[in-house]
Protein backbone atom coordinates (compact mmCIF):
# COMPACT_ATOMS: atom_id res chain seq x y z
CA UNK A 1 0.00 0.00 0.00
CA UNK A 2 2.78 1.88 0.91
CA UNK A 3 6.13 2.69 1.52
CA UNK A 4 8.08 5.29 3.64
CA UNK A 5 10.91 7.31 4.89
CA UNK A 6 8.98 8.37 7.86
CA UNK A 7 7.27 6.33 10.76
CA UNK A 8 3.46 7.04 10.49
CA UNK A 9 1.50 8.26 13.22
CA UNK A 10 -1.62 6.93 14.94
CA UNK A 11 -3.85 7.86 12.42
CA UNK A 12 -2.27 5.26 10.33
CA UNK A 13 -3.89 2.16 12.26
CA UNK A 14 -7.24 4.11 11.73
CA UNK A 15 -7.39 1.38 8.71
CA UNK A 16 -6.84 -2.04 10.81
CA UNK A 17 -9.47 -4.07 11.53
CA UNK A 18 -10.21 -5.35 15.07
CA UNK A 19 -11.37 -8.89 13.20
CA UNK A 20 -7.63 -9.52 12.01
CA UNK A 21 -4.59 -9.42 14.29
CA UNK A 22 -2.57 -6.48 13.39
CA UNK A 23 0.85 -7.48 12.96
CA UNK A 24 4.18 -5.83 12.46
CA UNK A 25 6.53 -7.43 10.85
CA UNK A 26 10.52 -6.91 10.61
CA UNK A 27 13.15 -8.24 8.12
CA UNK A 28 16.38 -6.90 7.26
CA UNK A 29 15.72 -7.47 3.54
CA UNK A 30 12.94 -5.45 1.83
CA UNK A 31 10.38 -6.24 -0.22
CA UNK A 32 11.31 -4.12 -3.12
CA UNK A 33 14.79 -5.33 -4.00
CA UNK A 34 16.41 -8.16 -4.86
CA UNK A 35 19.53 -9.17 -2.65
CA UNK A 36 20.73 -12.51 -4.45
CA UNK A 37 19.87 -14.88 -1.96
CA UNK A 38 16.85 -16.85 -0.33
CA UNK A 39 14.94 -13.63 0.77
CA UNK A 40 14.00 -12.82 -3.10
CA UNK A 41 11.85 -16.03 -3.52
CA UNK A 42 10.39 -15.30 0.31
CA UNK A 43 9.39 -11.60 0.70
CA UNK A 44 8.01 -10.60 -2.11
CA UNK A 45 5.64 -13.51 -2.12
CA UNK A 46 4.89 -14.47 1.47
CA UNK A 47 4.33 -10.64 2.62
CA UNK A 48 1.75 -9.91 -0.20
CA UNK A 49 -0.49 -13.07 0.89
CA UNK A 50 -0.15 -12.15 4.16
CA UNK A 51 -1.25 -9.00 3.69
CA UNK A 52 -4.55 -10.21 2.96
CA UNK A 53 -5.30 -12.07 6.16
CA UNK A 54 -3.75 -10.16 8.49
CA UNK A 55 -3.26 -5.71 8.71
CA UNK A 56 0.48 -6.00 8.49
CA UNK A 57 2.99 -3.83 8.42
CA UNK A 58 6.67 -4.24 7.73
CA UNK A 59 9.73 -2.65 8.13
CA UNK A 60 12.59 -3.05 6.49
CA UNK A 61 15.92 -0.67 6.10
CA UNK A 62 16.19 0.42 2.20
CA UNK A 63 19.66 -0.32 1.00
CA UNK A 64 21.50 2.44 -0.81
CA UNK A 65 23.20 0.14 -3.49
CA UNK A 66 20.35 -1.53 -5.11
CA UNK A 67 17.43 -0.58 -7.77
CA UNK A 68 13.76 -1.48 -6.61
CA UNK A 69 12.16 -4.13 -8.44
CA UNK A 70 8.55 -3.51 -7.32
CA UNK A 71 5.72 -0.62 -7.27
CA UNK A 72 4.50 0.61 -3.70
CA UNK A 73 1.25 0.84 -4.96
CA UNK A 74 0.74 -2.84 -5.55
CA UNK A 75 1.00 -4.29 -2.17
CA UNK A 76 -1.55 -5.43 0.36
CA UNK A 77 0.31 -3.99 2.88
CA UNK A 78 2.01 -1.24 4.50
CA UNK A 79 5.70 -1.16 3.69
CA UNK A 80 8.54 1.22 6.01
CA UNK A 81 11.80 1.92 4.57
CA UNK A 82 14.20 3.82 6.24
CA UNK A 83 17.55 4.15 4.75
CA UNK A 84 20.31 1.42 5.98
CA UNK A 85 22.47 2.55 9.08
CA UNK A 86 26.23 2.65 8.82
CA UNK A 87 28.21 -0.09 9.13
CA UNK A 88 31.34 0.26 11.81
CA UNK A 89 34.17 -1.61 12.56
CA UNK A 90 33.35 -1.79 15.53
CA UNK A 91 30.71 -4.55 14.55
CA UNK A 92 33.29 -7.04 15.38
CA UNK A 93 33.94 -6.34 18.84
CA UNK A 94 29.96 -6.33 20.62
CA UNK A 95 28.64 -9.36 21.67
CA UNK A 96 25.85 -9.23 18.58
CA UNK A 97 27.15 -11.27 15.87
CA UNK A 98 28.98 -9.72 13.33
CA UNK A 99 27.39 -10.84 10.35
CA UNK A 100 23.89 -9.59 11.76
CA UNK A 101 25.20 -6.38 12.43
CA UNK A 102 25.99 -6.30 8.65
CA UNK A 103 22.53 -6.63 7.56
CA UNK A 104 20.78 -4.58 10.57
CA UNK A 105 22.27 -1.55 11.93
CA UNK A 106 21.15 -1.21 15.78
CA UNK A 107 19.64 2.19 14.56
CA UNK A 108 17.04 0.15 13.26
CA UNK A 109 15.80 -1.38 16.36
CA UNK A 110 15.37 2.27 17.75
CA UNK A 111 13.60 2.88 14.71
CA UNK A 112 11.08 -0.16 15.37
CA UNK A 113 10.22 0.38 18.75
CA UNK A 114 9.75 4.23 17.91
CA UNK A 115 7.06 2.66 15.14
CA UNK A 116 5.78 -0.31 17.39
CA UNK A 117 4.98 2.80 19.76
CA UNK A 118 2.61 4.35 17.32
CA UNK A 119 0.82 1.17 15.85
CA UNK A 120 0.56 -0.77 18.77
CA UNK A 121 0.38 -3.83 16.79
CA UNK A 122 -1.09 -7.42 18.34
CA UNK A 123 1.92 -8.91 17.36
CA UNK A 124 5.67 -8.71 16.24
CA UNK A 125 7.03 -11.31 13.53
CA UNK A 126 10.83 -11.05 12.83
CA UNK A 127 12.10 -12.55 9.52
CA UNK A 128 15.44 -14.17 10.29
CA UNK A 129 17.76 -13.82 13.33
CA UNK A 130 19.30 -10.64 12.13
CA UNK A 131 16.73 -8.50 13.98
CA UNK A 132 15.49 -10.52 16.94
CA UNK A 133 17.07 -8.15 18.87
CA UNK A 134 13.93 -6.01 18.34
CA UNK A 135 11.75 -8.94 20.19
CA UNK A 136 14.00 -9.52 22.99
CA UNK A 137 14.53 -5.80 23.90
CA UNK A 138 10.57 -4.92 24.10
CA UNK A 139 7.84 -6.89 26.25
CA UNK A 140 4.54 -4.73 24.75
CA UNK A 141 3.88 -7.54 22.36
CA UNK A 142 4.35 -11.01 22.06
CA UNK A 143 6.41 -11.90 18.92
CA UNK A 144 7.76 -14.33 17.49
CA UNK A 145 10.64 -15.71 14.33
CA UNK A 146 11.14 -17.44 12.07
CA UNK A 147 14.34 -19.20 11.55
CA UNK A 148 15.31 -19.49 7.91
CA UNK A 149 18.29 -22.16 9.16
CA UNK A 150 19.96 -22.68 12.25
CA UNK A 151 23.15 -20.42 12.59
CA UNK A 152 24.52 -22.52 14.85
CA UNK A 153 24.58 -25.44 12.92
CA UNK A 154 25.83 -23.37 9.75
CA UNK A 155 27.88 -20.92 12.03
CA UNK A 156 29.78 -24.07 13.37
CA UNK A 157 30.15 -25.97 10.16
CA UNK A 158 31.93 -22.73 8.35
CA UNK A 159 34.84 -23.70 10.54
CA UNK A 160 36.30 -26.66 9.36
CA UNK A 161 36.93 -25.14 5.84
CA UNK A 162 38.72 -22.42 7.05
CA UNK A 163 42.08 -21.44 8.61
CA UNK A 164 43.96 -18.77 10.40
CA UNK A 165 42.75 -15.61 11.55
CA UNK A 166 39.34 -16.49 9.25
CA UNK A 167 38.92 -19.55 11.25
CA UNK A 168 39.44 -17.60 14.19
CA UNK A 169 36.87 -15.30 13.69
CA UNK A 170 34.17 -18.05 12.77
CA UNK A 171 34.75 -19.47 15.82
CA UNK A 172 34.00 -16.27 17.82
CA UNK A 173 31.19 -15.70 15.72
CA UNK A 174 29.71 -19.01 15.92
CA UNK A 175 29.84 -18.75 19.84
CA UNK A 176 28.19 -15.50 19.47
CA UNK A 177 25.47 -17.04 17.10
CA UNK A 178 24.81 -19.79 19.48
CA UNK A 179 24.49 -17.35 22.59
CA UNK A 180 21.79 -15.46 20.39
CA UNK A 181 20.08 -18.29 19.49
CA UNK A 182 19.62 -20.01 22.58
CA UNK A 183 18.56 -16.57 24.32
CA UNK A 184 15.60 -16.54 21.41
CA UNK A 185 14.53 -19.70 21.67
CA UNK A 186 14.10 -19.28 25.47
CA UNK A 187 12.18 -15.64 25.00
CA UNK A 188 10.03 -16.15 21.76
CA UNK A 189 6.78 -16.58 21.67
CA UNK A 190 6.18 -18.57 18.69
CA UNK A 191 9.31 -20.19 16.57
CA UNK A 192 8.79 -20.82 13.53
CA UNK A 193 11.15 -23.07 11.28
CA UNK A 194 11.42 -24.15 7.66
CA UNK A 195 12.38 -28.00 7.96
CA UNK A 196 11.52 -31.41 10.21
CA UNK A 197 15.15 -31.47 11.20
CA UNK A 198 15.25 -27.90 12.50
CA UNK A 199 12.31 -28.42 14.63
CA UNK A 200 13.92 -31.02 16.10
CA UNK A 201 17.51 -29.19 16.90
CA UNK A 202 15.13 -26.55 18.58
CA UNK A 203 12.94 -28.67 20.46
CA UNK A 204 15.53 -30.39 21.91
CA UNK A 205 16.87 -27.52 23.06
CA UNK A 206 13.47 -26.04 25.05
CA UNK A 207 11.91 -24.70 22.07
CA UNK A 208 8.10 -25.36 20.98
CA UNK A 209 8.35 -24.44 16.90
CA UNK A 210 6.19 -24.70 14.01
CA UNK A 211 6.81 -26.06 10.72
CA UNK A 212 5.87 -23.16 8.15
CA UNK A 213 5.38 -24.70 4.57
CA UNK A 214 6.41 -22.30 2.33
CA UNK A 215 4.54 -21.67 -0.83
CA UNK A 216 6.29 -22.48 -4.21
CA UNK A 217 5.96 -19.67 -6.49
CA UNK A 218 5.09 -20.64 -10.52
CA UNK A 219 7.73 -20.55 -12.65
CA UNK A 220 7.72 -18.06 -15.43
CA UNK A 221 9.19 -20.60 -18.07
CA UNK A 222 8.94 -24.14 -17.79
CA UNK A 223 12.19 -26.48 -18.37
CA UNK A 224 13.07 -27.53 -21.88
CA UNK A 225 13.31 -31.57 -22.30
CA UNK A 226 16.22 -31.94 -24.02
CA UNK A 227 16.19 -33.39 -27.62
CA UNK A 228 17.31 -36.78 -27.50
CA UNK A 229 20.37 -37.28 -24.86
CA UNK A 230 21.34 -33.71 -25.79
CA UNK A 231 22.25 -31.13 -23.44
CA UNK A 232 25.32 -31.92 -21.39
CA UNK A 233 25.12 -28.67 -19.03
CA UNK A 234 24.73 -28.99 -15.36
CA UNK A 235 23.36 -25.74 -13.69
CA UNK A 236 24.48 -25.08 -9.79
CA UNK A 237 22.96 -22.18 -8.63
CA UNK A 238 22.69 -19.78 -5.53
CA UNK A 239 24.35 -16.74 -3.69
CA UNK A 240 28.09 -17.64 -4.50
CA UNK A 241 29.45 -15.43 -1.64
CA UNK A 242 27.80 -17.51 1.11
CA UNK A 243 30.09 -19.93 2.55
CA UNK A 244 27.45 -23.37 2.05
CA UNK A 245 27.04 -22.33 -1.61
CA UNK A 246 30.90 -22.35 -2.03
CA UNK A 247 31.67 -25.50 -0.37
CA UNK A 248 29.21 -27.28 -2.79
CA UNK A 249 29.87 -25.70 -5.61
CA UNK A 250 33.99 -26.56 -4.98
CA UNK A 251 32.96 -30.17 -4.37
CA UNK A 252 30.99 -30.06 -7.38
CA UNK A 253 33.93 -29.29 -9.55
CA UNK A 254 36.89 -31.41 -7.94
CA UNK A 255 34.89 -34.42 -6.53
CA UNK A 256 31.69 -35.43 -8.89
CA UNK A 257 32.32 -33.40 -11.79
CA UNK A 258 35.78 -35.16 -13.11
CA UNK A 259 34.16 -38.75 -12.20
CA UNK A 260 31.30 -37.40 -14.29
CA UNK A 261 33.34 -36.43 -17.52
CA UNK A 262 35.04 -40.04 -17.40
CA UNK A 263 31.81 -41.52 -18.76
CA UNK A 264 30.93 -37.96 -20.42
CA UNK A 265 33.76 -35.77 -21.75
CA UNK A 266 31.55 -33.27 -22.87
CA UNK A 267 29.09 -32.14 -19.61
CA UNK A 268 30.17 -29.02 -18.40
CA UNK A 269 29.24 -27.25 -14.96
CA UNK A 270 27.46 -23.53 -15.28
CA UNK A 271 27.61 -22.18 -11.83
CA UNK A 272 24.99 -19.28 -11.44
CA UNK A 273 24.49 -16.52 -8.87
CA UNK A 274 25.54 -13.42 -6.85
CA UNK A 275 29.31 -12.30 -6.20
CA UNK A 276 31.50 -15.70 -6.79
CA UNK A 277 34.42 -15.87 -4.37
CA UNK A 278 38.15 -14.98 -5.39
CA UNK A 279 38.69 -18.91 -4.20
CA UNK A 280 35.62 -20.42 -6.13
CA UNK A 281 36.99 -18.55 -9.52
CA UNK A 282 40.61 -20.31 -8.77
CA UNK A 283 38.63 -24.00 -8.66
CA UNK A 284 37.13 -22.80 -11.68
CA UNK A 285 40.03 -22.24 -13.42
CA UNK A 286 41.95 -25.24 -13.00
CA UNK A 287 39.04 -26.70 -15.11
CA UNK A 288 37.79 -25.74 -18.68
CA UNK A 289 34.72 -27.21 -18.22
CA UNK A 290 33.54 -25.17 -15.39
CA UNK A 291 32.03 -21.45 -16.30
CA UNK A 292 30.68 -19.13 -13.70
CA UNK A 293 28.42 -16.85 -15.06
CA UNK A 294 27.57 -14.56 -11.71
CA UNK A 295 24.39 -12.99 -11.49
CA UNK A 296 21.93 -13.46 -13.93
CA UNK A 297 18.77 -11.38 -14.21
CA UNK A 298 15.80 -14.84 -14.83
CA UNK A 299 17.21 -18.01 -12.88
CA UNK A 300 13.99 -19.57 -13.92
CA UNK A 301 15.43 -19.22 -17.41
CA UNK A 302 18.47 -21.11 -16.15
CA UNK A 303 16.96 -24.05 -14.61
CA UNK A 304 14.56 -24.05 -17.98
CA UNK A 305 17.56 -24.02 -20.24
CA UNK A 306 20.13 -26.44 -18.15
CA UNK A 307 20.00 -30.30 -18.75
CA UNK A 308 20.41 -31.38 -15.39
CA UNK A 309 20.69 -29.50 -11.88
CA UNK A 310 22.80 -30.09 -9.01
CA UNK A 311 21.92 -29.22 -5.69
CA UNK A 312 23.64 -30.43 -2.66
CA UNK A 313 23.77 -28.97 0.24
CA UNK A 314 26.87 -28.87 3.02
CA UNK A 315 24.62 -27.26 5.51
CA UNK A 316 22.52 -29.71 7.54
CA UNK A 317 19.94 -26.77 8.56
CA UNK A 318 16.97 -25.05 6.60
CA UNK A 319 15.74 -25.83 3.49
CA UNK A 320 17.53 -25.38 -0.01
CA UNK A 321 15.16 -22.36 -2.09
CA UNK A 322 17.14 -23.40 -5.28
CA UNK A 323 15.22 -27.08 -4.86
CA UNK A 324 12.02 -25.10 -4.67
CA UNK A 325 12.38 -23.36 -7.66
CA UNK A 326 14.01 -26.38 -9.93
CA UNK A 327 10.83 -27.64 -8.82
CA UNK A 328 8.55 -25.06 -9.67
CA UNK A 329 10.18 -25.06 -13.18
CA UNK A 330 10.15 -29.16 -13.83
CA UNK A 331 13.98 -29.42 -13.95
CA UNK A 332 15.70 -32.85 -13.10
CA UNK A 333 17.79 -32.57 -10.44
CA UNK A 334 20.42 -34.55 -8.40
CA UNK A 335 20.33 -33.16 -4.62
CA UNK A 336 21.90 -35.26 -1.59
CA UNK A 337 19.87 -36.16 1.98
CA UNK A 338 20.43 -32.54 3.38
CA UNK A 339 18.99 -31.21 0.55
CA UNK A 340 15.86 -33.43 0.18
CA UNK A 341 14.98 -34.55 4.01
CA UNK A 342 13.35 -30.86 4.22
CA UNK A 343 10.92 -31.13 1.47
CA UNK A 344 10.61 -34.66 1.64
CA UNK A 345 11.56 -35.90 -2.14
CA UNK A 346 11.85 -39.53 -3.10
CA UNK A 347 14.49 -40.54 -5.15
CA UNK A 348 13.85 -41.57 -8.25
CA UNK A 349 11.07 -40.04 -8.06
CA UNK A 350 11.12 -36.36 -8.28
CA UNK A 351 14.53 -36.64 -7.70
CA UNK A 352 18.17 -38.55 -7.89
CA UNK A 353 19.48 -38.39 -4.51
CA UNK A 354 23.18 -39.20 -3.53
CA UNK A 355 25.79 -38.01 -1.20
CA UNK A 356 29.32 -39.52 -1.54
CA UNK A 357 30.76 -38.22 -4.85
CA UNK A 358 30.74 -41.44 -6.67
CA UNK A 359 27.35 -42.04 -6.17
CA UNK A 360 26.51 -38.48 -6.88
CA UNK A 361 28.39 -38.81 -9.92
CA UNK A 362 26.41 -41.87 -10.74
CA UNK A 363 23.41 -40.11 -10.74
CA UNK A 364 24.20 -37.37 -12.84
CA UNK A 365 25.88 -39.86 -15.69
CA UNK A 366 22.82 -41.97 -15.63
CA UNK A 367 20.46 -38.87 -16.32
CA UNK A 368 22.44 -36.83 -18.84
CA UNK A 369 22.37 -40.56 -20.72
CA UNK A 370 18.87 -40.79 -20.40
CA UNK A 371 16.06 -38.33 -21.74
CA UNK A 372 13.37 -40.23 -20.63
CA UNK A 373 14.73 -39.96 -16.87
CA UNK A 374 15.16 -36.48 -16.97
CA UNK A 375 11.57 -36.24 -18.48
CA UNK A 376 10.47 -38.19 -16.26
CA UNK A 377 12.19 -36.25 -12.87
CA UNK A 378 11.24 -33.03 -14.63
CA UNK A 379 7.54 -34.09 -14.66
CA UNK A 380 6.98 -35.55 -11.00
CA UNK A 381 8.89 -32.42 -9.84
CA UNK A 382 6.37 -30.31 -11.31
CA UNK A 383 3.81 -32.11 -10.48
CA UNK A 384 4.89 -32.39 -6.64
CA UNK A 385 5.07 -27.89 -6.97
CA UNK A 386 1.89 -27.62 -7.72
CA UNK A 387 0.74 -29.87 -5.21
CA UNK A 388 2.85 -28.90 -2.24
CA UNK A 389 0.92 -25.60 -1.49
CA UNK A 390 0.23 -22.41 -1.93
CA UNK A 391 1.65 -18.47 -0.04
CA UNK A 392 -2.13 -18.69 0.54
CA UNK A 393 -1.85 -21.44 2.53
CA UNK A 394 1.40 -20.10 4.18
CA UNK A 395 -0.20 -17.13 5.34
CA UNK A 396 -2.55 -19.12 6.79
CA UNK A 397 -1.12 -21.02 8.96
CA UNK A 398 1.11 -17.76 9.83
CA UNK A 399 -1.99 -16.21 11.19
CA UNK A 400 -3.31 -19.56 12.99
CA UNK A 401 0.25 -19.74 15.78
CA UNK A 402 0.17 -15.95 16.13
CA UNK A 403 -2.92 -16.11 17.05
CA UNK A 404 -2.04 -18.52 19.49
CA UNK A 405 0.63 -16.29 20.99
CA UNK A 406 -0.92 -15.20 24.15
CA UNK A 407 -4.35 -15.17 23.11
CA UNK A 408 -4.71 -13.23 19.97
Amino acid sequence: MTSSDSLPDDAASDRLSHKRPRVLLVTPFSPRFLYGHGSDDIGRFLYQALGFVCDLTVYAPRPSDRCPVTETSNLSYDLVETPAGKQSVTRFLGTYPAAARKDWAAIHTARVHDLQQRLRPDHIHIEYLQPVEVGLTQSAAPWSITFHDIGTIVSHESISGAAGPTKIHRAVESARIRRLEARTIQKANGIFVLSERDRQWIRERGGQPTVLRLGIQPASIRWIPPTGDANLTLLFAGAMWRDANERSAIWLMTQVLPRIHAEIPDARLRIVGERPTPRLMEFARASNRVDVVGHVDNLDAEYAGAGLILAPTMVSAGILLKVQRALACGAPMVINSAAAQPLGLTNGVNALIANDPQGFAEAATAALKSSRLRRLLGSNAHHYATEYGSWEHTARQFVRLIRTARGI
